[in-house]
């Protein structure tokens, strides 16, 4: 029963920071505009705050992923060096 729960603190805290991100950028730019009740003030600060999440989750996913995708041959093929953590698999991403 517990392996069913297992990892699901980590995707738990990604979605509160990353919605912290959101509704923090989102209220910002509103400030920002001189009329934030126009539609196009809402849709750019809709953009911009996409964009900021997408910074922040882009990698966080791709780490995930790889993380996942890590089984039996292929954990066992990358030896020594396979990572065993989020901030691990980023560092070895090639630039």
């Amino acid at each position: 029963m517990t392996g069913l729960y297992k990892g699901v603190t980590s995707p738990l805290c990604g979605v509160a920071f990353v919605n912290a991100i959101v509704f923090g950028v989102y209220g910002a730019v509103l400030r920002l505009q001189s009329d934030p009740e126009r539609y196009s003030a809402q849709m750019i600060a809709g953009a911009v705050a996409g964009a900021a999440q997408s910074i922040v989750c882009g990698p966080v996913e791709l780490a995930k992923t790889r993380l996942q995708l890590q089984t039996g041959d292929a954990a066992a093929s990358a030896g020594p060096n396979r990572p065993t953590g989020p901030l691990q698999c980023l560092i070895q991403v090639p630039s």
